[in-house]
């Protein structure tokens, strides 16, 4: 395992390895671990990481509370235009080490087939007021067999900013 952080795509290209970036070059945020053998790439905000067999995408963005509108814009333009459809959410709140968390679960179908989509937001409570959002798209045999490794990954948040 390697541990990655997020990074804007201007400062550096993409990359098919899990390494260590920066989510602001000039206030690291946070960290978390990522498995070896999943293919990273530097997003605008942050990084996606994908399994093996593509069955599994998730996305780590940095972000302020007033720009969080525009990214949820941003993912639903782009569940549309991969035809996902959503029908309902549910959301669940909760602290955990002094972070409080927020899980937004979407009821979803992709190609007319279940799939699963979910957003966990780490709102950090730092004095830069950067959070964490951490967006994860599966089938839903991807979410079984790469669940322990998500679920590593989702554990393994370490704030960074000093």
């Amino acid at each position: 395992m390697i541990r990655a952080l997020a990074i804007p795509l201007l400062l550096l290209g993409s990359t098919a390895f899990a390494a260590t970036l920066e989510i602001r070059p000039k206030e690291p945020v946070a960290e978390f671990t990522i498995p070896d053998d999943w293919t990273t790439s530097h997003t605008e905000r942050g990084i996606e990481a994908v399994s093996k067999d593509k069955e599994v995408y998730f996305w780590i963005e940095a972000y302020e509370p007033s720009e969080f509108d525009a990214i949820l814009a941003e993912h639903n333009a782009y569940w549309k235009e991969q035809g996902v459809a959503i029908s309902s959410s549910d959301e669940q709140k909760h602290a955990e080490n002094g972070v409080e968390i927020s899980m937004v679960t979407k009821h979803a179908t992709w190609n007319s087939e279940p799939t699963v989509l979910y957003y966990v937001e780490y709102h950090l409570g730092l004095k830069s007021q950067s959070n964490v959002v951490f967006t994860y798209w599966a089938s839903p045999e991807g979410d079984k067999t790469f669940h322990k490794d998500v679920g590593d990954v989702l554990e393994s948040l370490k704030v960074t900013e000093k």
